[in-house]
């Protein structure tokens, strides 16, 4: 912060204690906490819809995902149900042509028993026929080679039948296996529309819950944007207001409270405040921080090392209480003074002592935290 901003923000919470008012900062300061309260508030916003959208993004990506892995399962789907209503109609023609070439080769075999059963009655019954009967005669004299001859003829024509028979069998089972597998196929590829009518329909879901939330997330913006520039216009003002106060920074130090004891040495209060003011700042304190302890200090005693409380236990600057932290036990301030050789009355060493006791951390004191401090009121509350 710049020398002149800092010499500002101590007299602000000095003249506030004593009593000086200056035009606009009496407003400047609840201002700014105000729009740090509504920036505070559309960021933590912003960072909720950010999220949304976050984890609206990745929800898409993984439909995406999804959806591209069911179109792939679609696609096969596809190919292989083509692939086994192409292998169902090959292996149909097959069959049908199997079964008609069984049923002409077992119908040509029941006609020629047939034909030998006739002929052979009709010889027994027809005496006409008895050429015929010779012919048959003389087939059977031929020997047992030429009835082999027929027996083998017959038989292998039987398991020709029988063959055809089994193959035709098995290429119609083979057709109810590519049937199965053809149902199956359709099955697969009715959950994959299915699939994919599910993954579209959530896709256009969570487009649409984007689309919201981007909106909502480009509203905040605005709202964070407009709170940005409410709370720099609200900071100037307050630095410009803590700039007013650095001439009236000794001046304002001058009004004291309390009764001077005139048993005591003289003390002004505008002296007095420059020293507290200084020593503080050599011990390595803020500005900020200093002017928080300045201000308290006004309010106490109106930074005069000699005033005691009317009617009460206060002394000295920060009225410390008499049979307490003033006079009673080592850790007193007169137990501090007298070990050291000092001047109770004395503002140096008073200050002093308060030093002495932020070092002990006396009721919880933080005092390289408190140093650091960068913010007037935060200083003034933490040290009164």
């Amino acid at each position: 912060m710049k020398s002149r901003s800092r010499a500002g923000a101590a007299a602000l919470v000095l003249c506030l204690g004593a009593g000086v008012v200056i035009p606009g900062v009496a407003t400047a300061a609840p201002d700014v906490g105000q729009a740090r309260e509504q920036l505070s508030a559309a960021a933590e916003v912003a960072q909720k819809a950010e999220k949304q959208l976050k984890q609206a993004r990745e929800t898409v990506a993984t439909v995406e995902e999804r959806l591209e892995a069911v179109s792939g399962d679609l696609g096969q789907a596809k190919r292989n149900l083509a692939e086994a209503s192409k292998d169902r109609a090959t292996k149909g023609k097959i069959a049908d042509v199997t079964n008609n070439e069984a049923l002409i080769a077992e119908d040509r075999a029941v006609a020629a028993r047939a034909l030998v059963m006739r002929l052979i009655r009709e010889m027994y019954a027809n005496p006409a026929v008895a050429n015929d009967l010779l012919m048959f005669t003389d087939f059977f004299a031929d020997g047992s080679a030429s009835l082999g001859d027929f027996s083998q003829q017959e038989l292998a024509q039987t398991r020709v039948q029988d063959r055809l028979f089994e193959r035709a069998q098995l290429t119609e089972q083979q057709a109810g296996d590519k049937r199965a597998i053809a149902t199956d196929a359709a099955g697969v590829l009715d959950e994959a529309v299915r699939v994919e009518s599910e993954a579209d329909t959530e896709a256009r879901r969570i487009k649409n819950e984007k689309q919201s939330v981007t909106v909502e997330l480009a509203v905040r913006t605005d709202e964070v944007s407009i709170a940005q520039k409410r709370f720099n216009k609200k900071n100037k003002e307050y630095e410009a207001a803590q700039d007013e106060f650095k001439e009236a920074f000794l001046a304002a130090c001058t009004t004291g409270t309390g009764t001077r004891d005139t048993s005591g040495p003289p003390s002004s209060s505008g002296s007095q405040a420059k020293l507290v003011w200084d020593t503080l700042l050599a011990h390595g304190l803020t500005p900020e921080a200093a002017a928080g302890i300045l201000g308290n200090l006004q309010q106490e005693s109106g930074i005069d090392p000699t005033t005691i409380q009317n009617g009460g236990p206060g002394m000295g600057l920060a009225q410390w209480s008499r049979g307490g932290r003033w006079d009673s036990g080592s850790n007193s301030l007169l137990s501090f003074a007298a070990v050291r050789g000092l001047d109770p009355w004395n503002a140096a060493t008073q200050v002093q002592f308060m030093l002495w006791e932020m070092e002990q951390g006396w009721g919880g004191f933080n005092l390289d935290s408190y140093k650091r401090m960068t913010d007037i009121a935060e200083a003034t509350v933490y040290f009164h």
